[in-house]
């Protein structure tokens, strides 16, 4: 996610951060001039113990190792930090959610590892929640109930769940009407039943703007996850199963807001089986769609090239299923990145005349394609071919196209080739 990278790139930038090593640990009070500590994941324990300046805003815990480290939650019990901003644990895995991260009021930023459910409290004791913010404070006798909700300032939640489970996204969620950016990763995500039966009053959650990735299943017509609450989304990621692939397209069009989207198929038995029927079931101003897994027919490019925002389109992991994907006319008229990458194509027919804006053409993984269409060539906008693990054959062509646009004295169209 952009706001994971974007915490993450800030460590290198010069007087910005104080990142914390074991061979160079201050003393608590030579803490008090740094606001924002990134600590190495082997002192993490130690430092979060003994360190409790209240001035602190950042903490991001950086790990140098690929894998997930195993972390309890009772170490952050003794966590003083308590008017932190952002919190990044994505490094760590919590067997047992962590508790004491509820109590940072001011938290904008939360993103962890864990596979248990976010905290949550029932309906009933969710409103009940709403009724213990509005009491003043000098006369607040109780502890909020414990839940998600806690974090009313919270305003990016990412939150990495084990593979090969699903998870519930809880009703309290509703009540966080700060949030922007949701990303839920490595698990199928389905909205809680709650979600769907407070529909009379619902809380909207107007200033969201990224939700990825849940489940298909909750906008299938047995179970239709109220559009109205998120009226702002532009971001959305749908992991689609077998049994939802013929509808869960409904009512996605209702999200006016929505400008990319993600579709990940998984359990396709069904190769070639459509599931762009209708062009419009798309939001109206969809800018960028990535598909990936599903074994469509390329029959349904017909429909998705009629998207009439489209800019960005993605197509990985064999998105489509068949040899030959022959181009539409009047189709794509406003694209201008198109990837293509891990799918079984062969031959692709296509003319100048069918991506009149293209801009940039990655190929990446494609063994079977034979080459580029040479039309591509010709498109008068084209600025960019890169070429990743393909062909020696498409490679060639890739120079076929470039020397043809040099002998016209168009020297602007890049070639990138990487066969590794």
């Amino acid at each position: 996610m952009a706001e994971s990278r974007h915490v993450e790139s800030m460590i290198s930038t010069e007087n910005f951060w104080y990142v914390m090593r074991r061979r160079e640990l201050l003393s608590p009070e030579g803490l008090q001039n740094h606001r924002r500590l990134c600590v190495h994941s082997d002192i993490f324990p130690y430092a979060v113990s003994e360190y409790s300046n209240p001035q602190v805003r950042t903490l991001l815990s950086s790990n140098s190792s690929t894998g997930l480290s195993f972390l309890p939650d009772s170490v952050l019990s003794c966590l003083g930090f308590k008017l932190l901003r952002i919190l990044d644990l994505i490094s760590y895995y919590f067997s047992d959610f962590p508790i004491q991260v509820l109590k940072l009021f001011h938290l904008r930023y939360l993103a962890l590892s864990t596979s248990v459910e976010l905290p949550t409290k029932a309906s009933k004791l969710g409103r009940d929640f709403g009724k213990w913010c509005n009491i003043p404070f000098s006369k607040r006798t109780t502890n909020p109930p414990i839940s998600i909700s806690n974090l009313v300032n919270l305003e990016i939640l990412i939150i990495h769940w084990g593979m090969r489970e699903s998870h519930n996204l809880p009703l309290d969620v509703q009540m966080m009407t700060q949030l922007r950016h949701i990303h839920l990763k490595g698990a199928v995500v389905y909205f809680d039943d709650l979600f769907l039966m407070e529909t009379k009053n619902p809380m909207v959650l107007s200033n969201l703007q990224t939700l990825l990735t849940v489940s298909s299943a909750n906008f299938s017509r047995k179970k239709m996850f109220p559009m109205a609450i998120v009226p702002n989304l532009k971001k959305l990621g749908i992991i689609v199963s077998d049994k939802n692939r013929d509808f869960f397209l409904n009512d996605l069009s209702s999200l006016q807001c929505l400008e990319t989207l993600k579709l990940t198929f998984v359990d396709s038995r069904n190769e070639n089986s459509s599931a762009v029927s209708r062009w419009d079931a798309f939001p109206p101003k969809l800018r960028a769609l990535t598909l990936c897994g599903g074994h469509l027919p390329w029959e349904d490019m017909v429909n998705i090239g009629k998207i009439p925002e489209l800019e960005v389109l993605k197509v990985k992991d064999r998105a489509f299923a068949g040899r030959i994907w022959e181009t539409a006319d009047e189709g794509f008229l406003g694209l201008k990145f198109l990837l293509l990458e891990k799918n079984e194509i062969e031959i692709w027919e296509a003319t100048s005349d069918h991506f009149p804006r293209l801009q940039h053409l990655v190929l990446r993984l494609c063994g079977c394609l034979q080459e580029i269409p040479f039309g591509v060539g010709e498109i008068p906008t084209l600025q960019m071919i890169e070429i990743y693990s393909c062909a020696h054959s498409v490679v060639s062509s890739a120079k076929r196209i470039q020397e043809e646009q040099q002998s016209y004295g168009n020297d602007d169209l890049e070639v990138r080739i990487n066969l590794v």
